[in-house]
This record gives structure tokens, sequence and C-alpha cells, in this order.
């Protein structure tokens, strides 16, 4: 069965469609790839990383590196900086300075006034929060920067955070 000139013509124009549509969406998908801003994603190990838009890991050695991203991406360094020590241990809430809860671990208590503290090195607001039942307490962090752009709680390594659409 031979094709006539006119259903030759309707394939070549289909296959033409079809191939400008496939090129429209790789360079769009091209486009963001390389002109997207920075994202939060969880890396290849499950760890909530920060990546840049050349896919780089910003490996964080000092809690200084924290320092001039944006809000909620100093938020995320905070806890990615603090993940790699954390240990939860129960034990008596008394003051204790970051290199011991680093080493020995510690309750909401101490991981809470370790986020205030790191938070407050690199310029945040910071404060720790408690909630009390009948049997027992909880500890968290609250942190907020200077533009009221949001704030966010942390509680052992779980963040939650909300946007206040302050001036950024």
């Amino acid at each position: 069965m031979e094709l006539t000139q006119e259903q030759i013509t309707q394939k070549m124009r289909a296959l033409l469609n079809l191939f400008l549509i496939v090129s429209f969406v790789l360079l769009i998908l091209i486009g963001i790839y390389l002109f997207a801003p920075s994202y939060n994603t969880i890396d290849g190990n499950g760890n909530n990383a920060i990546i840049n838009s050349a896919s780089e890991k910003i490996v964080i050695k000092n809690v200084s590196e924290c320092e001039n991203l944006t809000f909620y991406n100093q938020i995320v360094c905070i806890r990615d900086y603090i993940k790699p020590h954390y240990k939860y241990i129960v034990r008596s809430d008394i003051d204790r300075n970051i290199t011991e809860v680093f080493e020995n671990g510690g309750d909401c208590y101490d991981w809470s006034y370790t986020y205030v503290e790191l938070a407050e090195q690199i310029g945040l607001n910071a404060r720790v929060d408690f909630i009390f039942g009948k049997e027992y307490g909880h500890a968290y962090a609250v942190i907020w920067n200077d533009k009221l752009e949001g704030f966010c709680t942390m509680s052992g390594l779980e963040l939650d955070c909300a946007s206040l659409g302050g001036n950024s």
C-alpha cells in the first residue's frame, strides 16, 4: 500500500510538530537547571543539603559559613551543622556548652540552647520556649531575623518555618 503525497505531508508535519514540542520542553528544562536559584533539597544520603544552581553541596565546617545565606537557608545550615553531632540522651536540665553537647549528646533542653547559641553567633534572634504537660515538658528553639522575614521552631533535628512576609 503506497502513501499518497498528502498522507506523506501529514506524517511529516506530525513528526515536525513532535520534534518541536520535544525540543521546546528540553530547552525549558535546561534553562531551569542552568538559571534556577538556590534550593534546599535532599541529597543522595537522605540529608537535607543546601545546593546551589551548579548542584554543588556546601559542606559546613563552621557555623559562620551560615551567615550570608537567606533566612531559611541559614536555619537549614545550622541544622545541617548540628546533624552529624546529634545524639538524643535524656539528661538533667543544667547548662552545658556546645562542645559538651556535641561530644556527649543531650535532650531537648540541651539541643534547644545549642540552636539558640549558634543562631545568635550568626546574627539571628533566638530563644528557648517550653511547653508543659501533666507528666513532663519539652523545650524547643524559636529563631527569627531582624527583617522579620519569618520564624522557625527547631526541636531535635526537626524544623518548622513560617513566612511573615516582612521586608527582604
